[in-house]
Formats: structure tokens, C-alpha cells, sequence
């Protein structure tokens, strides 16, 4: 059966560079490559290890990096909140395999020390733009969709404004064997709403020819000797 990819646009915005980003096929095959990959690499025991958010990570970097449109610094800190840079926006980026659109799984930071938590709480300002994927494919990885959505810096300030004046919470900090600090759902669900663009990419028949480790690597090697 014949590959078939299908963009659905939730939500444009046509003058965004990174949103044209995501409208281009090639690109987009590539990312699925990308994800397809990482998610056969860091997969045990039917389940990912914690290794898949940094992978992923990569994955969309290298996508907009190999974009010739696109100014992307990715040579960033571990200290500071932009995971990339592209057109000077600094961009946070947070991956999930949830399979629905909900604040779990997305961390803004992952640490238990109490008052790391509470200074976060009273001090943190949204400092980069917000860039959110969702990743779900099937059993076999060939066929799934992915859910991307941006969110401005600008957005983000607006709606912390308005939940401070309003003192309605914007995070909660999560007990017992999860840790770190994530969205409130109302929080969650209004920057979601109000995103710069927000698009779902669907796959079927996408074959993964990087998606074995050891043939992947073969590949590699080949290029060098």
C-alpha cells in the first residue's frame, strides 16, 4: 500500500517560518524517520525509557536544522530554558506520548528538592516560546500522527498575567512516584487554545528503514569507511 501522509491545520499561522516548516512533506517524512527511530531505540519491555524525551528532542532540532530557510543555534546550555533557536525565538521544546492533549507528562521541571519547587513557584516568568509534540504511532510504527503546537512567549506572559490577577494556579507539583513540576489543566488547556498554530500530521504505510538499531549504525559506518 502507498505511503500517505495527510496535514490537518487546527490552527495557522502562514507567516510563521517554523510553521511553514511543518506544511513541507520532505520534512516531514524526515521527522517520522526521526521519531520512528528514536522510538526503537530507547523502547524496553513494550515500554520507553527516559532516555526517548532527549532523543526526541534532537529529532525536531535536526529537522528544523536541516531547513536552509530556517536560522537554527541548537549549541545551548543545559543551564538555560531554550532548548533551541531558530529565527532568534528562543523555543522550549516538550515532547509526550500521551494520547490525549493534557497537561500530564508535560514538565516544566523535574526536580523533588521542596524548595527549588516552592522558588520556581513564586519566581518563574515564561522567558521562550513553547513548542509541544505529541508523538503516537501503532505497534508496528508505520502508521500514527503526531499533534504540534506552538505557543508565543507573548501568549504565555498574557495568560500567567491573567492567572495571577485572577489567583487561579498555573502549575502543580506532583507527589508520590512522579516528580517535578507540570501545568494545571485549566492553565494547560487556555495557552492550547490560544497557540500561534497548532497542526496534526497522520501517517499510514511509512515504512522505517533507520528504525533498526544495528542497521542504522551499519548504515553509518558505511559512510565513513
Amino acid at each position: 500500500m502507498a505511503t500517505n501522509i495527510i496535514i490537518q491545520n487546527l490552527r495557522s499561522c502562514a507567516k510563521n517560518s517554523i510553521f511553514c516548516h511543518f506544511q513541507n512533506e520532505t520534512y516531514i517524512k524526515g521527522l517520522i524517520t526521526l521519531y520512528q527511530s528514536s522510538q526503537t531505540e530507547c523502547s524496553r519491555s513494550s515500554g520507553l525509557t527516559p532516555e526517548v524525551g532527549s532523543s526526541r528532542e534532537r529529532d525536531l532540532v535536526a529537522s528544523l536544522a536541516s531547513n536552509p530557510l530556517l536560522d537554527v543555534k541548537y549549541d545551548i546550555s543545559n543551564e538555560r530554558e531554550e532548548d533551541v533557536i531558530v529565527d532568534n525565538n528562543n523555543i522550549s521544546i516538550k515532547h509526550s506520548s500521551n494520547k490525549n492533549n493534557s497537561q500530564s507528562g508535560i514538565k516544566i521541571i523535574w526536580t523533588v528538592d521542596i524548595d527549588k519547587r516552592n522558588d520556581f513557584l513564586k519566581h518563574f516568568v515564561f522567558n521562550c516560546d513553547l513548542i509541544i509534540v505529541y508523538v503516537r504511532f501503532d505497534k508496528t510504527l508505520e502508521n500514527g500522527h503526531f499533534e504540534i503546537i506552538y505557543i508565543s512567549r507573548d501568549e504565555l506572559i498574557l495568560q500567567q498575567t491573567n492567572s495571577n490577577t485572577s489567583n487561579e494556579p498555573i502549575f502543580k507539583c506532583l507527589e508520590g512516584n512522579s516528580r517535578g513540576i507540570e501545568f494545571e489543566k485549566k492553565f494547560f488547556e487556555k495557552i492550547i487554545s490560544n497557540s500561534l498554530f497548532h497542526v496534526k500530521i497522520n501517517f499510514i504505510n511509512f515504512t522505517c528503514d533507520m528504525c533498526n538499531p544495528i542497521s542504522k549504525r551499519l548504515k553509518l559506518l558505511n559512510l565513513i569507511y
